[in-house]
């Protein structure tokens, strides 16, 4: 083992946080928020703070593991995103105060500040272990042994499935204190429970004591092991990518809700780019520090530095995950199994996205042209709150669609159109509005003909059904999905 003192500045550390992984020996004690502020106002008062301890896991890649030094970690980048204000009995200059209201020279100062970091290489289990209890003082911890150390045909199983190529070749985590085992665990966890609770210590003992009789043809078994494989496909050429363990179970628990997993092997390549796309644009994202401005990804990776195998957690990075996938592509909700209570999140979420939107759409065109593009009058806020529903049945559908039209089209000021009239969602919502609302017998048999023929089409596009009448209750939830994914991923392209 070999290990070298650095200094690293704090705005620096921030914005590579993504390449900062935590263990699963790491200690799940969490800091008070008065003990946070402490910390904070110790730095900016220039005092001295103990060593931090990194594994380097990739020289080239600039990726480490937090050996020792979660929290005061998590101090740090809880006071740049504004989450923590120094104590109000602090230096009069910034007591009570954020970083972003800070003056220049005490957000200078706390910038330029630098952990001194002990970068450790070519260390052994055994070496990390024992630097880590000296490092704590002997004080006892949950770590990845106590799961391994626990018998039975689940945990055998677990073990044998942790030596996949899949762990072996295809992401950046070294097999480290059973890293790959805890790692699989999670994903059996997913699958026995569906819903995921807590994927912490306790909960995966707990599950592995109460399956020691397990038998390797179950679903969850046979699962488990094709996604591996699907996985090891989607990423053999770029390993990099998976780097932190909470990606790689966001990852799986993605791919687990697809209800026929054998016919996503002719989709290796979307979900190739898919991955390298998202998890791109999320570095890009997190570098840029406090100037990050994209509202999913931002959460998406304070589901990853906090509270990270939460269920809250958990279900925040697949519901962002879920809203990317289905800008690339469309049908995705024809093939998912998702809960409902996690359907509604979406729906609302997708609905706020709207709104941020057209608020930024409205700024650029004011900033050119003097006037919004869209104007908020009282008639859109009540379309906006009945867009949030879920929607099961034909009523609901209809006032969806109303409300989209009045969105798209009635909210727009001084006679401009948000969207053109050649844009495919848009189309579609005519077409879905002229089905519901116009009687379109009284046209020319000819017009009747084509009219009838363009809304039978676009229902078969969402939903595999020709006619309003054959949709059930799943089939109006997948349609809702997939129009709003589409309208989403418009608005983003008119933000410019």
């Amino acid at each position: 083992m070999r290990m070298e003192c650095r200094d690293k500045s704090l705005d620096k550390l921030y914005k590579r946080r993504s390449k900062i992984d935590i263990p699963e020996y790491q200690r799940e004690k969490v800091w008070s928020l008065e003990k946070k502020r402490k910390f904070i106002d110790t730095i900016l008062k220039g005092w001295h703070v103990p060593k931090l301890y990194f594994r380097s896991m990739d020289p080239e890649d600039q990726s480490f593991e937090c050996v020792d030094g979660q929290q005061r970690l998590n101090a740090v980048f809880e006071f740049y995103e504004g989450k923590i204000s120094l104590p109000v009995g602090s230096e009069k200059l910034y007591g009570g105060l954020t970083y972003d209201t800070l003056k220049t020279s005490y957000s200078d100062t706390f910038d330029d500040y630098c952990f001194q970091i002990e970068e450790i290489e070519d260390a052994s289990d055994q070496e990390l272990e024992e630097l880590f209890l000296r490092l704590q003082l002997g004080t006892p911890l949950n770590t990845a042994e106590k799961l391994n150390a626990i018998g039975g045909e689940l945990r055998g199983y677990i073990k044998e499935l942790a030596d996949h190529s899949f762990f072996k070749d295809a992401i950046g985590v070294k097999n480290t204190r059973f890293a790959h085992f805890v790692i699989c665990c999670r994903f059996f966890y997913l699958e026995i429970f569906k819903v995921p609770n807590k994927l912490r210590q306790e909960e995966l003992e707990k599950m592995l004591s109460d399956n020691k009789k397990f038998s390797r043809n179950s679903s969850a078994a046979k699962k488990v092991k094709l996604i591996l494989g699907f996985l090891y496909e989607v990423f053999k050429e770029n390993s990099k990518l998976l780097t932190n363990r909470a990606n790689i179970v966001s990852c799986y628990y993605l791919i687990s809700l697809f209800k026929d997993i054998k016919s996503l092997n002719s989709k290796v390549d979307v979900f190739r780019v898919f991955f390298f796309d998202f998890f791109t644009a999320l570095q890009a994202e997190v570098e840029k520090g406090s100037r990050a401005k994209d509202r999913d990804l931002i959460a998406y990776q304070d589901a990853i530095s906090r509270n990270t195998d939460s269920r809250e957690a958990i279900n925040t990075r697949q519901r962002i995950l879920l809203k990317y996938l289905a800008q690339q592509m469309p049908d995705i909700f024809r093939l998912l199994e998702i809960p409902v209570s996690e359907r509604a999140i979406i729906i609302d979420e997708f609905v706020d996205s709207f709104k941020e939107s057209i608020l930024l759409i409205n700024k650029n065109y004011l900033a050119k042209h003097g006037t919004q593009k869209i104007k908020y009058t009282n008639e859109i806020i009540a379309a906006d709150k009945i867009l949030k529903k879920l929607i099961t049945d034909e009523a609901d559908f209809g006032n969806m669609i109303d409300s989209l039209y009045k969105l798209l089209y009635e909210g727009s000021g001084n006679g401009v159109r948000l969207l053109n009239s050649n844009n495919e969602v848009l189309d579609d919502i005519k077409s879905f509005r002229l089905d519901l609302r116009h009687d379109i017998e009284h046209s020319k048999s000819h017009d009747i003909r084509k009219k009838s023929r363009k809304i039978s089409d676009t229902y078969f596009k969402y939903t595999g059904k020709k006619a309003l009448s054959l949709l059930d209750s799943n089939d109006f939830s997948i349609l809702q999905f997939s129009i709003y994914s589409k309208i989403a991923d418009f608005l983003n392209t008119e933000k410019g």
